[in-house]
């Protein structure tokens, strides 16, 4: 599930202008300016970073790919996935 929030900005000042929930990560990074990806696999016991890591590479591929195409070309994303933390 990718939720994302339309925001404007207007002289420093940003409101909410609506709330996309949904599966289609096209539909989601359609135009975003920020991109905030927050999630990812859990560590668990026993599991190197190296192996974190991998996990959230599958994960995040298909929403950085839709990013690079959909997104606007100057977009800044952010990333906090469980091996961060």
């Amino acid at each position: 599930m990718v939720c994302c929030l339309r925001l404007k900005c207007v002289v420093g000042v940003f409101s909410v202008e609506g709330v996309v929930a949904t599966t289609d990560a096209v539909e989601a990074c359609t135009g975003v300016n920020v991109a905030v990806m927050v999630g990812g696999f859990p560590r668990k016991e026993g599991m190197e970073r190296k192996d974190v890591m991998s996990k959230n590479v599958s994960i995040y591929k298909s929403q950085a790919s839709a990013l690079e195409k959909h997104a606007a070309p100057n977009c800044k994303v952010i990333s906090l996935f469980e091996s961060f933390l």
